[in-house]
């Protein structure tokens, strides 16, 4: 027993001692500084005086919020239950942008200097061969502008019922096809009445309102 007591109160020693020389130690710090409340910034202090004069109105403002909330919801709920019978309101719906030419709508110069060229043929008497010029010349611009898609990846048929070209210039562009078709393979000559045909084709389709809004084309 005496052994044991001595073992005992040499380890209560030596914990003593071990605790006195950590707490005479630098390197950690017991006594923390006490906390300091942080000031309140002004901006906060100016919010929370405003929400004090709102405060017997905020249940108005929230019941307010909620209830256009819901008739906004409602008003779209019926929109597509009932479509084209209710119409928003020109403030809420979204503008279209402008719209702007597109890509192989032939420009007016480029119109009247193509159509120049293939007068001169048919003014010759080469109805055939104005007919031709003014196809092979229109592909070929609109090669210009769309490199890889239209030639050689289309033939004049199938770029005249691609998605490339909106659907009334479409059919006029078709229209020319047609008859440089039928002088080419049916080997039927073109005479002045379809050169004039094909002619008014092309004017429409240089100018055809499908490609955009209110332009005319070349005379």
């Amino acid at each position: 027993m005496a052994e044991g007591a001595g073992a005992e109160i040499g380890a209560e020693q030596q914990f003593a001692h071990a605790h006195a020389e950590l707490l005479q130690s630098r390197s950690i710090q017991f006594e923390l500084p006490p906390f300091q409340q942080p000031e309140v910034p002004d901006w906060l202090k100016w919010l929370g005086q405003a929400l004090k004069v709102l405060e017997p109105f905020l249940p108005a403002i929230f019941w307010t919020i909620v209830g256009i909330g819901a008739l906004i919801l409602l008003y779209l709920i019926a929109a597509a239950l009932l479509p084209g019978r209710l119409k928003l309101p020109g403030w809420f719906r979204r503008r279209p942008a402008p719209e702007a030419p597109h890509l192989l709508q032939p420009t007016e110069e480029t119109a009247r200097e193509l159509l120049a060229e293939a007068d001169a043929l048919a003014g010759a008497g080469r109805y055939d061969e104005a007919a031709h010029t003014l196809l092979a010349r229109t592909i070929e611009e609109m090669d210009k502008r769309l490199p890889g898609e239209v030639r050689p990846t289309l033939t004049s048929r199938e770029l005249g019922g691609s998605a490339l070209l909106p659907a009334r210039p479409a059919t006029h562009f078709r229209a020319i096809v047609a008859l440089v078709e039928r002088s080419l393979f049916a080997r039927r000559s073109l005479n002045a009445t379809d050169w004039a045909d094909c002619r008014a084709a092309y004017a429409s389709f240089a100018g055809a309102e499908g490609w955009t809004r209110g332009r005319s084309g070349p005379r």
